[in-house]
């Protein structure tokens, strides 16, 4: 078998220092941006749903009601909906990055899982990664902007020695 080798643009983000948690993207994917604001939608109306939530489970828990059988069965609905919301919330993490990523920074946790300063497990993670992402897709688009100008230089010079041609 053959092996080829070459830039795919892929970057290493470790999480904690911990060598065994290591998410591998790619911030010069042309496709990641529109991904990237598509999930920051998705987010937004997640938020809604969840508050929906908090909402059904302080009306049954709290009370000696809440171990009745009505309430159990409403407190497990809930406990279903926020694991499929959690199941959906890592798929669409993993679409945006183009990688599983999900399993490595959550290790199995519920992403809607509190933390001890009162965030979600996916804020506390989105507020780390945001500031990396930013920087890596800026890096890269400098790179390009850079590479791109050698190519265009030209062509700009050209229509520049035009415009000053027809002027005389």
């Amino acid at each position: 078998m053959h092996n080829i080798s070459f830039n795919d643009g892929l970057e290493e983000i470790m999480i904690n220092n911990d060598t065994s948690r290591v998410i591998r993207w790619n911030p010069t994917d042309s496709h990641f941006s529109k991904r990237y604001f598509d999930f920051m939608d998705y987010i937004e109306a997640l938020y809604a749903r969840v508050q929906g939530i908090s909402k059904e489970i302080e009306a049954v828990s709290g009370t000696e009601a809440a171990m009745e059988a009505s309430n159990t069965d409403a407190i497990r609905g809930t406990a279903a909906t926020l694991a499929a919301l959690g199941a959906e919330l890592s798929e669409m993490l993993d679409k945006t990055f183009n990688a599983p990523i999900s399993e490595i920074a959550f290790r199995g946790a519920n992403p809607l899982s509190p933390t001890k300063d009162g965030h979600f497990l996916f804020d506390n993670f989105l507020t780390a990664i945001a500031p990396v992402v930013s920087a890596s897709v800026e890096e890269a688009n400098k790179a390009a902007q850079k590479r791109i100008a050698k190519y265009t230089a030209p062509v700009k010079q050209l229509a520049k020695s035009k415009r000053a041609s027809a002027a005389q």
